[in-house]
């Protein structure tokens, strides 16, 4: 945890999903065709 809180390692985001398409990101996350993280969105900005 402290090399990534001193911004020495950074996740890698593949994709990002809203909480409504979760169905969506199970499905990539099922394919084995991702590399990185699957973010789930709870809320919106703006």
């Amino acid at each position: 945890m402290a090399l990534i809180s001193a911004g020495r390692v950074k996740p890698y985001i593949f994709e990002r999903f809203a909480l409504e398409d979760v169905q969506q990101a199970h499905r990539l996350i099922d394919s084995g065709r991702h590399i990185g993280k699957i973010i789930l969105q709870l809320f919106t900005r703006g």
